[in-house]
């Protein structure tokens, strides 16, 4: 197929290589030399990159802005590679590779399984992403997302790595820290999983610029107090009134929080809030124009989930007396919000 499309005039040629998916992308540049040096010429933005840990297969997944122009990897350990796949030798290290002529729906979608030898596998999986990185213009950010309880001697954490998500349905503590533990600057921890015992208050997920709890339960009593990221959501959270005082105060002094921008809070423990109710030792104050706009705008989507804004017009205010500065929080039966204005 390479030496057909090296056929085409030159611009011609790149406008079919930028409109290729990704792993099209990935597969033509093992062809040739030349098709590698072209396709790091093609208008191809890969902004992740992202490692799913299921026994026995690794799933890597590009993703682009442009939906359409992503794709994913099956990554095989083989002893040896079967008969439906065709070898690829690596130009730099030598090592091969199966690329199957069959695609597997994994993930709502078709990916391409790659085979690697078991007696290379490491070096095989590290050579493969060197491979996709070096045909991005921009490194992509690269994401962990393993399954409770998977064996984490055979995660990979590659450089760029910033974002890791916890699945499945319950985990250790202690599995929970050793695995964050992997990445010093965590950009985003996202917990899907349940989480026993209690987690410290000095958890890694704490440091973590993002944070999506998605069953906090009992964990939300004490790691919202010591978050020290820009924003965070735990959903199913057993806590009540003292944890929301507790939260504005911590801000308030100036103990707590340097990072924030917005905190939210869903509970599922009775009994329910009431809406906007005063809370201990609270000052609260309403909406004034003249002190802060109406809506907070800051928005993020990281790893598939939206850390949205927030139409702050019935919020309550807090002013901080040391140095004037204003937060909002916004009680209802179900759902504390609180964020802080820059």
């Amino acid at each position: 197929m390479a030496i057909k499309l090296l056929g085409f005039p030159f611009l011609v040629l790149i406008k079919i290589l930028e409109l290729m998916r990704s792993n099209d992308k990935v597969l033509i540049s093992f062809c040739s030399l030349k098709m590698s040096r072209l396709m790091r010429m093609v208008k191809w933005h890969i902004d992740r990159m992202q490692y799913v840990y299921h026994h026995p297969h690794t799933i890597i997944v590009l993703g682009s802005p442009k939906s359409d122009y992503g794709g994913s990897f099956i990554i095989q350990a083989v002893d040896e590679f079967n008969g439906n796949s065709e070898i690829f030798r690596d130009k730099t290290s030598g090592l091969q590779y199966g690329l199957s002529k069959q695609h597997l729906m994994i993930l709502e979608e078709y990916s391409t399984p790659v085979q690697v030898l078991k007696q290379v596998e490491q070096l095989s999986r590290l050579v493969f992403h060197n491979l996709i990185i070096d045909l991005c213009r921009t490194p992509p950010v690269v994401e962990l997302n393993v399954a409770a309880n998977f064996d984490l001697s055979k995660v990979c954490v590659y450089e760029n790595t910033r974002n890791l998500r916890l699945s499945g349905v319950e985990t250790n503590a202690d599995y929970l820290e050793e695995y964050f533990s992997k990445v010093t600057d965590l950009n985003c921890a996202v917990v899907s999983a349940r989480v026993k015992p209690r987690l410290s208050i000095h958890s890694k997920l704490t440091t973590a610029n993002y944070l999506y709890f998605k069953c906090s339960l009992y964990h939300a009593k004490a790691i919202p107090l010591y978050f020290n990221g820009q924003r965070a959501i735990f959903r199913m959270s057993m806590c009540d009134r003292r944890t929301f005082s507790n939260i504005i105060q911590r801000w308030l002094s100036n103990e707590g929080f340097q990072n924030l921008h917005a905190l939210e809070i869903n509970a599922i423990r009775h009994p329910r809030f009431h809406f906007n109710e005063e809370l201990p030792g609270i000052d609260a104050r309403p909406w004034d124009g003249l002190r802060r706009p109406k809506n907070f705008e800051n928005e993020r989507r990281v790893m598939g989930y939206h850390f949205k804004p927030f139409n702050c017009a019935n919020f309550l205010d807090v002013v901080r007396e040391t140095d004037g500065k204003v937060a909002s929080f916004r009680l209802t039966q179900l759902e504390f919000k609180f964020c802080v204005w820059n």
